[in-house]
């Protein structure tokens, strides 16, 4: 089967593929995808299999999301400093997040 990932469009409609998750992949009824970081964040993405042979033979799912997060490492909630102190900010990124803004709360 071919798996692909599309956005669905205001009207209902689907976008051009986004993506080609698997041309060929086995007919198994499961398939496990790592979803890659260039995705743009989205809340109308469809997956869609079609057998390889007959376009006519297709699902898709249902509307999903994805999305970007950032998880922050450091400073850590047990951590403890100084006024004065230079500390260092640490995090990590998944999807497109582009430029990030650092406030202390």
């Amino acid at each position: 089967v071919r798996i692909e990932l599309l956005e669905q469009t205001v009207l209902g409609l689907f976008s051009p593929v986004r993506k080609t998750i698997s041309y060929g992949a086995p007919d198994t009824g499961t398939f496990t995808y790592l979803v890659p970081n260039d995705l743009a964040m989205a809340d109308d993405y469809v997956v869609r299999i079609t057998a390889v042979d007959n376009d006519d033979v297709r699902g898709e799912s249902g509307v999903f999301a994805l999305r970007a997060t950032i998880t922050v490492h450091a400073p850590r909630s047990s951590d403890s400093y100084n006024f004065g102190d230079e500390v260092e900010v640490h995090w990590s990124t998944s999807g497109v997040v582009g430029t990030v803004k650092v406030e202390l709360w």
